[in-house]
């Protein structure tokens, strides 16, 4: 095996054989996974990256979780990666042993081999000027920091969309908290995020927020029988003591079924099998989905529940799932269980009033459903102002945009200094 099985073609807007200007050089994308809808940070890479027209490379370290497909040339820098489609792991990982032992290996821990990533590099157009970093903890910071040494240190933009850690200290998070202080600019999705990066050292900040491709294009008109409530992405049960959602809304069924014998439960995500019991009879459970049909599904509903509490004593209170942008964007009110102080409960109190209420308990969960459904005009106005605000604030290709700018700005300049 060689480097070069972990190689991508690159897409279309690479390496022509033509002339290529400096503007038409690739970025480097440094992200752990391919873009499967397996969690929600590819899910939202592959919404901003979609239909981007700009050329990049996706360094990518492990193709178990998300795959390897990306949008643009990928270099896949996981040693099992060339040995997935065999159909037991034991096989996968004994060949990738072998490999390690015959010297074609990418890792050894968390220090990486050169002279192979060298050899992919030799197969890609140019060599990164601008980089753009995305990190959530620090066992993606040790694999991070050496990748982007082994492309020359070239100036980058961290983008952190979440921190799966308590936060940052020299002690837990060393490597994550080098690339916050040697980034050239760092993005961060709220505000808890940014007060937090910024405790450490970070230079420059900026805010960008979640955003969606999804719109009202789909909707029926108004309100209509049966009433379908519409859950999605990971319940992450094994993380939290508690999941206060989930429990309020087992709760509160039974009383939601007495007054609504028609109503629906359905769900997106890969953690169907997670909901008690007493839930999956009534759950309508349609798996993984592709971003066409889980916006055909979206539209067809009437509310969005968030099925995860993100509890303020723990790493979840930097968590704010883009799940929202796409309930918004389809103008769907949300009911969400958050605790003061995370970043959800504050992006879910800036929105404007009536298109998310925060519930506390069963009874507060029927009360929310019941004046929706009682009173059509007042879903309606809702529906509608959270679509206004979603087109507004968390259109993908404003996101996009700005993100853009960001990179050019931060990234463009010191490698014209440095050229």
């Amino acid at each position: 095996m060689s480097s070069a099985s972990n190689v991508s073609a690159p897409n279309a807007a690479i390496g022509r054989g033509s002339p290529r200007r400096e503007s038409d050089a690739p970025f480097y994308l440094i992200y752990r996974t391919g873009f499967g809808a397996t969690n929600g940070t590819s899910i939202y890479l592959a919404k901003l990256l979609k239909d981007a027209h700009r050329p990049f490379v996706h360094v990518m370290w492990d193709a178990v979780e998300g795959g390897m497909d990306s949008s643009g040339a990928t270099l896949v820098a996981d040693d099992l990666a060339p040995w997935l489609f065999l159909p037991f792991r034991r096989p996968a990982a004994l060949a990738a042993g072998l490999c390690r032992r015959l010297g074609w290996r990418w890792w050894d821990g968390a220090r990486l081999d050169r002279r192979t990533m060298e050899r992919a590099l030799d197969r890609l157009p140019s060599r990164p000027k601008t980089v753009w970093v995305v990190c959530m903890m620090e066992s993606d910071a040790q694999k991070i920091v050496p990748l982007w040494e082994a492309l020359g240190e070239p100036p980058f933009v961290l983008h952190v969309m979440d921190i799966f850690h308590d936060g940052f200290s020299e002690e837990k998070t060393p490597r994550f908290v080098d690339l916050v202080r040697r980034a050239r600019h760092v993005i961060c999705i709220s505000e808890e995020i940014a007060r937090e990066v910024g405790r450490v050292g970070a230079g420059s900040i900026s805010l960008a927020r979640c955003a969606s491709s999804f719109s009202t294009a789909r909707r029926r008109t108004g309100f209509a029988r049966p009433l379908r409530v519409v859950l999605s992405g990971a319940l992450w049960n094994i993380c939290y003591s508690r999941n206060e959602a989930v429990e309020h809304l087992t709760a509160a069924w039974p009383l939601i079924k007495a007054r609504w014998s028609d109503a629906e439960l359905h769900y997106t995500g890969s953690s169907g099998g997670d909901f008690p019991a007493s839930l999956r009879g009534d759950l309508h459970d349609h798996g993984l989905l592709d971003a066409d049909d889980y916006e055909q599904l979206l539209s067809t509903c009437d509310l969005a529940y968030l099925p995860v509490s993100h509890p303020g004593d723990s790493f979840a209170r930097f968590s704010l799932p883009s799940r929202l942008a796409d309930y918004l964007a389809c103008g769907l009110p949300i009911l969400a269980a958050t605790e003061e102080g995370t970043a959800a409960h504050s992006f879910l109190q800036s929105l404007p009033p009536g298109c998310a209420t925060n519930v506390r308990s069963a009874d507060e969960v029927v009360s929310a459903i019941s004046g929706l459904v009682a009173e059509p005009e007042r879903w309606r106005q809702a529906s509608l102002a959270a679509a206004a605000f979603a087109r507004d604030n968390l259109a993908v290709e404003a996101v996009r945009s700005q993100i853009f700018h960001t990179l050019d700005e931060h990234c463009g300049a010191a490698a014209r200094v440095n050229s």
